[in-house]
């Protein structure tokens, strides 16, 4: 990589659309920030603008079909930077859809990973748009630290050399202060340096681990080749597109406080909050109100959790589940690992009398992303084909074990070359969070460790 820079001023037009409603009217009540910010922008010598614009065309061709991308444009892209280099690192494409966001598309300007690093195929709103939209001003540095961690900081404060946090995404808003200035001892400033170390002691690569980017230049070049509008053509037999039927029934959520028995305060977790996703999912689809409470969840579910006491929230029926899973799981006091979800949730719906589907609890096993074994996606491809939601496992970051994350993977593309091998994978998750909740992520991505599936008929 090189280490020599050039400076590029980028002007950027940036609208955020902020949309509410009541549950007492149909109203919607919409509120349009609209701001134009000029800002010196530092790449890498290599770093193209026109390639980044060229491999984000290509990735929304190839996915007009597979996301409902027909008839798509790319507006603007927004700037993330990146924490260890502070220089612009991501060029983040809104997908445009009859004047509506239909999602967006991430392309790094980086060399040690795949082009496009992370899509949404639905949501309303870009990482950046939903960073200003929780800051309440557009004027932000939006800052990506992984997949499934970011924030908006104040960038005038951080021209003076330090940083103050305005809003967050992901893991990392459990563990700063909103308005927190990262000074000496804050809570900021020591996930600032540790990532910063990692980089350093990691060769230089953010993200990606070198020695999976040198094991793996080659598929790299592949992926990021360059390729024209007119040919986007190969050799390469048509992916293996499958989802669960009625996906819309996979309910948005937010984690919530929990008080445990040591009066220590806790999040509810990923890996119940992943099991609830799904029990919910089943109560709707099987019409089986034991499953959620003695009522049905509606479609489109959206539990927002905000911190609220589980005791006096109103969505009391999803809060109950989860709290039997952490139960199950053994969670007080300690994580829990994605691997023993199947047989909670199997034993959950068991418990509430769901028993005459033909629940497997043989199924707990652990699938390497490494191993792109075909037999392992035909057992995803087969789960999602009968409708059963699949729990995936991943890390934030890939040198730190207490790092991961447990998602619902409702679609999966598996990509096959022409003699049918299996090449990569793009998993289609709900990411358990209610900003952006839907995303994508591909099993070239070191993150992934295995997923694991749930059999119910």
């Amino acid at each position: 990589m090189s280490k020599k820079i050039v400076k590029v001023f980028l002007t950027l037009a940036t609208v955020v659309m902020i949309a509410s409603c009541t549950a007492t009217t149909d109203e919607n009540l919409k509120a349009k920030v609209e701001t134009t910010a000029t800002n010196e922008a530092v790449y890498y010598e290599n770093a193209s603008l026109s390639l980044a614009k060229l491999v984000a065309e290509t990735y929304l061709i190839e996915h007009e079909t597979i996301n409902d991308w027909e008839n798509t444009t790319l507006a603007e892209p927004y700037p993330l930077y990146n924490p260890a280099t502070d220089v612009i690192t991501y060029l983040e494409y809104p997908v445009i859809k009859d004047g509506k966001r239909k999602g967006y598309i991430m392309v790094t300007l980086k060399e040690d990973e795949p082009r496009v690093v992370e899509a949404s195929e639905n949501s309303e709103m870009t990482n950046y748009e939903a960073l200003a939209d929780k800051a309440g001003t557009a004027d932000i540095k939006a800052i990506r630290f992984s997949f499934a961690s970011f924030v908006a900081e104040d960038p005038t404060i951080s021209r003076s050399g330090k940083r103050k946090v305005l809003a967050a995404l992901g893991n990392i808003e459990h563990e700063i202060e909103i308005g927190e200035v990262s000074r000496s001892g804050s809570s900021y400033e020591e996930i600032v340096n540790n990532y910063k170390e990692r980089v350093e002691k990691n060769g230089g690569f953010l993200d990606i681990n070198k020695d999976v980017y040198e094991a793996n230049k080659e598929w790299i070049a592949y992926r990021n080749g360059q390729r024209s509008r007119g040919d986007i053509s190969d050799a390469d037999l048509s992916p293996i597109v499958t989802e669960i039927k009625n996906s819309s029934y996979l309910p948005i959520v937010d984690q919530f406080d929990v008080n445990t028995k040591t009066e220590k305060i806790e999040l509810s977790g990923c890996v119940p909050t992943a099991g609830a996703i799904a029990i919910a999912y089943y109560a709707k689809r099987f019409n089986n109100k034991a499953l959620f409470g003695g009522k049905l969840p509606p479609s489109s579910f959206v539990f927002k959790g905000d911190y609220l006491d589980a005791a006096s929230d109103v969505n009391k029926e999803f809060i109950d589940i989860v709290m039997d899973l952490r139960s199950r799981l053994g969670m007080t006091g300690k994580s829990a690992f994605t691997s023993d979800l199947p047989e909670a949730v199997a034993g959950y719906m068991k418990n509430k009398g769901f028993t005459s589907v033909g629940i497997k609890e043989d199924c707990k096993k652990e699938y390497s992303g490494k191993s792109w074994c075909c037999q392992d996606f035909v057992e995803l491809e087969r789960a999602l084909h009968r409708s059963n939601p699949v729990f995936l496992s991943y890390l934030t970051d890939k040198k730190d074990d207490e790092s991961g994350h447990c998602v619902v993977v409702y679609k999966a593309e598996i990509q096959r070359d022409w003699a049918g091998n299996f090449k990569e994978c793009t998993y289609y998750i709900n990411i358990g969070w209610q900003n952006n909740a839907f995303r994508s992520v591909t099993t070239w991505d070191y993150n992934i460790k295995y997923f694991v599936t749930l059999d119910v008929n």
